[in-house]
């Protein structure tokens, strides 16, 4: 739809409203609809203007107060926690481009906070389980930008605990466990840009043995597999130089996994 198009139904529902203050569902789609048109005046024809700015950013504004008044009168209602989730993530990504990657990680943060709301309102949902796990890692990724390393490591810290206890509740599926490895891997990867090798080294050990486990509980997984493979090559790179023969078996392993992979 055109930025015209979204701007005739912000205006048709501003009038419904009007007529029926109460009336939430018109509300809810208000908001949405001043997200899109937002999104359209700030990346309609590439050129961005400062009016464009503006009107995107009042557009967005006036979004998250409607989400949010929306969440505050029905902290439970589990659609309006999701679409306050949308919104936060919006306006990070708006701050992202201009950019202001304070502002853009203050609404990360606050997005963070309401998918853990929501994940709370219903422990089953694994999908809703999962992005709050894995929302860790984008604030974490926000810090590294910012050159806040320690700030980083705590919230790649705090969703690995979130990720393991996610992984317990689903023993049967790999890909809770694969997470496991992933945020192992990013905390090994803070260490590396903070220039931390001593524990660069003993984390990307801690990345195989979660590897290794994980290959036990699910053989025939080929993520599972891929994630074995990467850690052995990368305990095997740290003693090419002081124990080549160490690192020659390591490489065997790697070519092990790499083969049962490519057979599945």
């Amino acid at each position: 739809p055109s930025l015209k198009a979204y701007g005739e139904a912000v205006a048709i529902t501003r009038k419904l409203i009007a007529g029926d203050p109460k009336n939430t569902a018109w509300r809810r789609n208000l908001a949405g609809s001043l997200e899109k048109m937002a999104m359209v005046i700030f990346f309609g024809d590439g050129n961005i203007t400062e009016d464009d700015n503006s009107r995107s950013l009042e557009a967005l504004k006036e979004a998250i107060n409607i989400r949010e008044t929306l969440v505050a009168s029905d902290p439970a209602n589990k659609l309006w926690v999701g679409d306050v989730v949308g919104a936060y993530e919006t306006m990070a990504t708006w701050n992202a481009f201009q950019p202001d990657e304070q502002q853009a990680l203050a609404f990360s943060k606050k997005a963070h906070k309401a998918a853990l709301d929501l994940a709370a309102l219903d422990r089953q949902n694994m999908a809703w389980q999962r992005k709050a796990s894995l929302y860790h890692a984008k604030i974490a990724e926000s810090y590294i930008q910012i050159k806040d390393y320690k700030s980083a490591l705590d919230y790649e810290i705090a969703g690995l605990e979130y990720a393991i206890s996610v992984a317990k509740a689903n023993p049967k599926q790999p890909i809770y466990f694969n997470d496991v490895t992933d945020i192992q891997k990013r905390v090994s990867r803070i260490y590396w840009v903070r220039k931390d090798m001593n524990y660069y080294w003993a984390q990307n050990d801690v990345v195989l043995e979660q590897a290794k486990r994980n290959e036990k509980r699910f053989p025939a997984n080929l993520d599972t597999l891929k994630h074995l493979y990467d850690a052995y090559l990368t305990v095997g790179e740290t003693w090419t130089k002081n124990e080549p023969q160490k690192a020659l078996g390591l490489f065997a392993s790697a070519k092990e996994y790499d083969e049962k992979a490519a057979s599945l």
